[in-house]
């Protein structure tokens, strides 16, 4: 089957500089700030948020506070405090955040409060989770409830097993109006998840027609594919230029219309190795 994105034909390391073992990059929708999770100057392992200085990615020092109680966080598009009754409450603001935390991990929404230059947990949105796996949540897509300014968060959310009865899972998550707390449409992927995979990361296009993620078979290594939406998504094509045998494509992430994807690459075998960050164009 042919992927919805790509092929790839350039692939180049991203930059980032002053993390150790940096992972799941995330960008904000305009691409002027980046995060990452690593270890930071002082030997603490978090989400970073980074600036571009001209030639790398590096840690915005005024932009760290409040993200150390994280497991991890993806940027998301600017967003206001809802409001349950009226929609938001509060011009959108950049950057936001979706974070996940604990065990089972959990969803939790953020955003960044300008004046105080903390992030601090969005108490109008509840979380999402489900005691019978480890949940790590991708990118957010927003929309408006028609006619009204009430925001409606898409959230593609992999699930990892806990047990062995219990297989790996693509999920979207959509808050359902006046309440904002993230639920799974499982329909929209059940024909994927019953190829019985292991997943990773998975992230969907703006339009919600793509769906880009990481899977492998019990035997093989993690590549990253893309699966169209027809009625619901099934089993995508896998993306021509970037995966290769000996190595694990992990995280991806992609810009509004799969133009770019990043990735992190690690060689197959060696848990220990950070990989690399790789942006293909």
């Amino acid at each position: 089957m042919e992927a919805p994105c790509g092929p790839y034909h350039t692939v180049t390391p991203v930059p980032i500089t002053d993390v150790t073992a940096p992972s799941h990059f995330s960008l904000t929708p305009d691409a002027s700030l980046a995060m990452v999770v690593g270890k930071d100057a002082v030997g603490v392992v978090r989400p970073i948020l980074l600036a571009f200085d001209g030639t790398s990615w590096a840690p915005d020092p005024a932009r760290q506070n409040g993200l150390s109680g994280l497991v991890g966080a993806h940027l998301a598009p600017p967003e206001g405090l809802p409001d349950l009754s009226n929609g938001y409450s509060m011009p959108p603001i950049s950057p936001a955040v979706i974070g996940w935390l604990g065990h089972p991990l959990q969803v939790v929404r953020y955003y960044y409060a300008p004046a105080a230059m903390t992030w601090t947990a969005d108490n109008a949105v509840g979380s999402y989770s489900d005691r019978d796996y480890d949940v790590t949540p991708g990118n957010a897509v927003i929309t408006l409830n028609a006619g009204t300014n009430q925001p409606i968060r898409h959230v593609p959310v992999a699930q990892h097993e806990m047990t062995a009865a219990n297989p790996d899972q693509i999920l979207i998550t959509a808050n359902s109006l006046p309440d904002y707390d993230l639920v799974a449409i499982a329909s929209r992927t059940q024909p994927l998840n019953m190829r019985m995979l292991q997943f990773d990361q998975t992230v969907i296009s703006d339009d919600q027609q793509k769906l880009v993620y990481a899977a492998r078979t019990d035997a093989g290594s993690f590549d990253i594919y893309a699966s169209p939406r027809e009625s619901t998504f099934d089993a995508g094509g896998m993306i021509a230029g970037i995966n290769t045998p000996d190595h694990d494509e992990l995280e991806p992430w992609i810009d509004a219309t799969c133009s770019k994807l990043y990735f992190r690459q690690v060689a197959v075998g060696q848990s220990g190795d950070p990989g690399t960050i790789f942006v293909a164009e």
